[in-house]
């Protein structure tokens, strides 16, 4: 789960989210719809375990123009999957 902190916008519209596979790769926003602004988190279950990715986030205007960036956050999954031994 990815959370940020952003209250300094009066114009907030809410937020999209941007994920690479590097920190200077190409970023592809992973929300389908705008974040609304009382929900500053998002679950990102398209990831593959072991993989790091990079992430940013940006304010959606009420005019639906987007700020600049945040900064860069990284995170990788771990596989919680159960495992059996034979």
């Amino acid at each position: 789960l990815l959370s940020w902190t952003q209250n300094d916008f009066d114009l907030l519209a809410g937020y999209n989210l941007y994920r690479a596979t590097s920190a200077a790769g190409t970023y592809t926003k992973v929300n389908t719809t705008i974040i609304p602004p009382q929900t500053p988190s998002y679950q990102d279950t398209t990831v593959n375990p072991g993989q790091t990715y990079y992430y940013k986030f940006m304010v959606v205007k009420t005019d639906m123009t987007e700020s600049q960036p945040s900064n860069v956050a990284s995170a990788t999954p771990l596989d919680t999957a159960a495992r059996s031994a034979t």
